[in-house]
């Protein structure tokens, strides 16, 4: 059931160009990805996960990171809206 939801190209692809856009911008995809959290208005909290020390210090230098361009948003928003047949509903 999880492989038919998830296993799909256009979501590989968007994770491909969000790191392109990470690495255009001199930021890693999870500052990137972080980053995008942290600078929406609507969002409150950010949950940060790692498994290792080394992950949760990527997490931290993350927050501490300055915010997105407008630029940068821009082009997560040109990606995220690529995948709105994609992705799962999850208010079930």
């Amino acid at each position: 059931m999880y492989r038919k939801r998830y296993w799909d190209e256009r979501l590989r692809q968007a994770a491909v160009d969000l790191a392109a856009i990470a690495a255009d911008h001199g930021r890693g995809a999870v500052e990137l990805a972080i980053r995008f959290c942290l600078d929406q208005p609507a969002v409150s909290t950010v949950i940060l996960g790692a498994t290792r020390v080394e992950q949760l210090n990527e997490c931290l230098d993350a927050v501490d990171s300055p915010p997105l361009g407008e630029d940068e948003i821009a082009q997560c928003d040109e990606v995220w809206s690529r995948l709105a047949g994609p992705i799962p509903w999850y208010m079930r």
